[in-house]
């Protein structure tokens, strides 16, 4: 790990590494000034994550009391589809029956999920 070395050069965005270290995609460039063949440019590359967690959250009635109509069903669930849109999650599938209520959805990394159900058990009940 000795043989490693990062240095920042003035004012660009390539690092140099000692050519001890192998594995990266690393190429030799020729600068104006302090140029040595033991200097290697490595490109910077971008960061990028994936993430894919899926969460089934169920809402149930008070009681399990059949309290969800069918003719404002399609309401209510256009209505959570804007709440879940805006907390830039995904929603997935919305369904339900007259006692509870099935959301599948993706969380975005920013949000936390105690946060989100919270969210949408009190816009959903109005209050």
């Amino acid at each position: 790990m000795n043989n490693l070395r990062w240095n920042r050069r003035d004012h660009s965005n390539q690092h140099t590494l000692n050519p001890a270290h192998a594995g990266l995609n690393i190429k030799a460039q020729k600068n104006n000034h302090n140029f040595s063949e033991n200097h290697f440019h490595i490109k910077p590359r971008l960061m990028s994550t994936y993430r894919q967690i899926f969460y089934q959250i169920v809402f149930g009635t008070k009681h399990r009391q059949p309290t969800i109509d069918e003719a404002s069903c399609k309401e209510l669930y256009q209505y959570i589809y804007g709440i879940i849109k805006n907390k830039k999650c995904k929603l997935y599938r919305i369904n339900g029956t007259e006692d509870h209520l099935h959301i599948f959805s993706d969380l975005h990394p920013t949000v936390c999920l105690s946060d989100y159900v919270k969210d949408i058990k009190i816009a959903a009940v109005g209050g």
